[in-house]
């Protein structure tokens, strides 16, 4: 039987906590950028991505708002990008036009966004794609936007020196990671509903943290760079595979055992050593 938790611990890489995935550079990523702009040919690759993506969404949800905006965004947008950086395309829409089921439909915009960032592995030059959909009216706090629909910038990287307060990034970093450890080892004891509602609330809270974060101290606050650490860790996707998971276990039944699962190929080693 696979120890989750050591599996989880070995994870956890110190040197994600290096100061050089946090360096500025002095100029823009060459593999994406050429005098200010972003190269025609990574423009092009970037907005097929994102109308095949809204075509699926489409298809998945119905009508819904015209894309009013492709923007590539984050730290490869920005003086401050690594070799781990993804390469953030958001899709924006106006949520304000989805009427009367415009709750419900938001909730579907992330399944697909979840499931399409699961199922996908789009690398361009060893950065991967990763899909968002942004409301337009969403206030958006990022060092660095760029409109591929127009060829230009909405938000142009500002090159400056920050103090990073790395022990405070830490500390709410191993907080989060903690309670998610927990919420692994409350679904190794098969309390699936207690997970189901944990997770949902942990999300939340995550959430919260870094738009507070980026409110009062922008990219580089504690919250958004242990948002940041969290999700290279790949942690992130952890809680959303623990309560998709937890929701399918309290939701099943079988003669055998009263609990039948349907896994995804990423919880397939963790779920059979629980089972």
């Amino acid at each position: 039987m696979i120890n989750f938790n050591e599996v989880w611990k070995e994870s956890l890489n110190e040197t994600e906590f290096d100061r050089s995935k946090l360096t500025i550079h002095d100029s823009l990523n060459g593999k994406f950028w050429e005098r200010g702009t972003l190269k025609e040919e990574v423009a092009e690759k970037l907005m097929e991505i994102a109308q095949d993506f809204f075509e699926d969404l489409k298809e998945a949800v119905g009508t819904i708002p015209d894309l009013e905006d492709v923007t590539f965004t984050g730290s490869l947008a920005s003086y401050n990008y690594h070799e781990l950086s993804d390469i953030d395309l958001h899709l924006i829409i106006d949520f304000t036009q989805l009427g009367d089921g415009g709750e419900i439909l938001e909730k579907l915009f992330t399944a697909k966004r979840i499931q399409w960032n699961n199922d996908h592995r789009i690398m361009i030059f060893g950065h991967e794609v990763e899909i968002y959909i942004q409301d337009s009216n969403e206030v958006h706090i990022a060092n660095g936007v760029f409109s591929i629909l127009k060829r230009d910038w909405m938000e142009m990287p500002v090159k400056s020196r920050v103090d990073i307060d790395f022990e405070g990034t830490k500390k709410k970093y191993n907080a989060i990671s903690k309670e998610i450890e927990e919420l692994s080892e409350m679904f190794a004891n098969k309390k699936y509903e207690e997970v189901y509602n944990y997770s949902i609330k942990l999300k939340e809270k995550i959430r919260r943290m870094r738009r507070s974060g980026l409110a009062t101290s922008g990219a580089f606050s504690n919250e958004n760079l242990a948002f940041k650490m969290l999700r290279i860790n790949k942690e992130l996707e952890t809680l959303s595979g623990l309560k998709l998971s937890s929701y399918d276990m309290t939701k099943s039944m079988s003669q055998k055992s009263g609990v039948k699962v349907n896994i995804s190929e990423n919880w397939n080693t963790f779920l059979k050593s629980v089972v």
